[in-house]
């Protein structure tokens, strides 16, 4: 099985693809591995203000 980066210092940001109410979205290439990958960053504070914490945790076991 291929090791990817276990920090965000093994990833190089390309750029911006998008981003919604709570989070941003960003290109990034695994420094270790070469392959480029979307990377999903949260707000957790803006989560708990709008009370969408049960949101992302169901978004993250879809994604798992």
């Amino acid at each position: 099985m291929q090791q990817f980066g276990c920090s965000l210092s093994d990833y190089e940001i390309l750029g911006q693809l998008g981003r919604g109410a709570t989070a941003f979205v960003y290109q990034v290439r695994c420094r270790k591995s070469n392959e480029v990958f979307a990377l999903k960053v949260v707000d957790k504070e803006n989560l708990r203000a709008k009370n969408l914490t049960q949101r992302i945790r169901q978004e993250i076991l879809v994604h798992r």
